[in-house]
């Protein structure tokens, strides 16, 4: 929560500035709350620069979770000017989720919260359709109201099918957009139903085949998350020195491969599950190789983000 020393409100922070100002507890709290599955060894830098990554990319991803009466608080500020405020009472022992999410400055009086809203989370929401918030979406809504830590694969879990095939054929894209980095190359099941899948697909699989290859990926991606879950405490608070090479690398090759599964469900959230499975039923064969016209622009797109983020990481931006 950003809050105000004294009045009056001077609007200056840039949405980093929003993420980074705060605790990296209260910072870890905004993912949670988010449904945003960030790897603990980060450093509060990199979570404040990937919250408003993502804060950016799909604003509706977060705004979701907020109830009907923090939504028309945002609305009553995006309609006022900067300087104007909400006011509301003031319980300490319950903080706004908007407040928890910093979307909102607060200074704060005896009895009441002044809620302001910075430039840029105002620019962010200026041209979001916040009448399309809480529309049925793919995850479900006990995965948003569970408190706990949700891992990306039990996200996956609750996609349709054909919506789990289109993801790790977009997670394989990127994988060959980087190289052949991510450490299920050395994970022999999932690589064996990864080929199976393909196979399938060449020889014109219908879909209760294509289900079922996605019922065994996502066996092996549990198994392989679970691995990396347990590798990443292992590393917190070690020197990059102190590790082999191999360590790095499986730790590196780890992160950017969660990073990837991230930034395709940012994307994947708000397309309707029939789009998708249409994205992998119209696939094309060409010079012996399957083609997906739309996946493989999104996962270009997403290797390039990544490239970029590995770039500040290793210039400890």
């Amino acid at each position: 929560m950003i809050t105000l020393r004294q009045l009056p409100y001077i609007d200056i922070l840039s949405l980093n500035d929003m993420m980074s100002f705060d605790t990296k507890v209260n910072i870890i709290e905004h993912c949670k709350l988010a449904r945003i599955d960030i790897p603990k060894s980060w450093r509060k830098a990199q979570i404040a620069d990937a919250l408003a990554d993502i804060f950016t990319k799909d604003p509706l991803w977060t705004l979701e979770v907020l109830p009907e009466e923090e939504l028309e608080i945002l609305k009553k500020l995006l309609s006022s000017s900067t300087e104007e405020c909400i006011k509301y009472p003031r319980n300490d022992a319950k903080y706004l989720l908007m407040q928890k999410l910093h979307l909102v400055v607060t200074y704060e009086a005896a009895t009441e919260w002044h809620i302001f809203m910075p430039s840029s989370i105002r620019k962010v929401l200026d041209n979001v359709p916040l009448g399309a918030i809480h529309v049925k979406s793919e995850i479900p809504v006990t995965l948003k109201e569970k408190g706990d830590h949700i891992n990306l694969i039990d996200i996956l879990e609750h996609y349709p099918k054909l919506s789990q095939v289109a993801f790790f054929v977009t997670l394989e894209l990127v994988n060959l957009n980087l190289g052949n980095k991510f450490p299920y190359e050395a994970f022999l099941p999932y690589i064996d139903d990864l080929q199976g899948l393909e196979e399938a697909m060449m020889k014109g699989a219908k879909q209760p085949t294509l289900e079922r290859y996605a019922e065994l990926l996502l066996m092996d991606m549990r198994t392989l998350y679970s691995s990396i879950e347990k590798m990443v405490p292992t590393l917190e608070g070690k020197d990059s020195s102190t590790l082999t090479d191999a360590q790095y690398d499986y730790a590196m090759h780890s992160g950017t491969m969660l990073n990837a599964m991230q930034k395709i469900f940012l994307r994947f959230h708000h397309i309707p599950s029939e789009d998708l499975a249409k994205m992998v039923l119209a696939n094309k064969k060409k010079s012996g190789l399957l083609h997906f016209e739309e996946l493989e622009k999104m996962a270009q797109e997403i290797a390039e983000e990544l490239l970029m983020d590995l770039m500040k990481f290793t210039m400890g931006v």
